[in-house]
């Protein structure tokens, strides 16, 4: 099989951390990572990620090169919110395309490119716990306990939603979410 990349993405805070997690050719168990018979992280000599922010403003291409490519996956590059021209980064779903090229005289002379989504949810998850510790259990009135136990449920099923590949839900609930929280992270 030809080789086909991957990319791992998660969120602390403010930035991103991606991994290239194509990992190294095995005949049994990763028959399109890097190495014989397909392409080695060394036959390239760029990498670009491009990334989609949740209103759908692209940002330019993020050279990512020569961290990645890697076999390595546990090699770590970092977005941060500046690099995408933001002081904070909102909630939401983000869209990254991660692009090798192969202009080294490899096995072919084509880009690799993957598209991945994230969820980015921190923000609203930070909101809904300052919310649950500033609850008095003693004092709170019903219906304030159950409109933090709603949102909790609620961004959960955002997750879910998202690691399902349902995008259109997630940004649904996270959108609500947001504009019922947005304020405190």
């Amino acid at each position: 099989m030809a080789l086909e990349i991957k990319l791992g993405i998660s969120s602390i805070q403010d930035e991103f951390r991606l991994v290239d997690n194509t990992d190294v050719y095995n005949a049994l168990t990763n028959l399109t990572g890097y190495g014989a018979p397909n392409e080695v992280p060394g036959d390239f000599n760029s990498a670009f990620i491009v990334v989609t922010m949740p209103d759908g403003t692209q940002v330019n291409a993020i050279d990512a090169y020569p961290t990645f490519p890697n076999d390595d996956n546990t090699v770590i590059f970092t977005i941060t919110a500046a690099m995408l021209g933001v002081a904070k980064l909102e909630p939401g779903i983000y869209s990254f395309n991660y692009t090798i090229d192969d202009i080294s005289g490899g096995i072919s002379n084509n880009p690799f490119t993957v598209d991945c989504k994230y969820y980015h949810y921190e923000p609203i998850q930070c909101c809904i716990s300052k919310k649950v510790k500033s609850l008095d259990f003693i004092c709170s009135t019903n219906e304030e306990i159950c409109e933090v136990a709603i949102a909790e449920r609620r961004l959960k099923a955002a997750i879910y939603a998202a690691c399902a590949g349902n995008w259109e839900e997630t940004k649904i609930i996270s959108d609500s979410l947001w504009e019922q929280c947005g304020c405190c992270c």
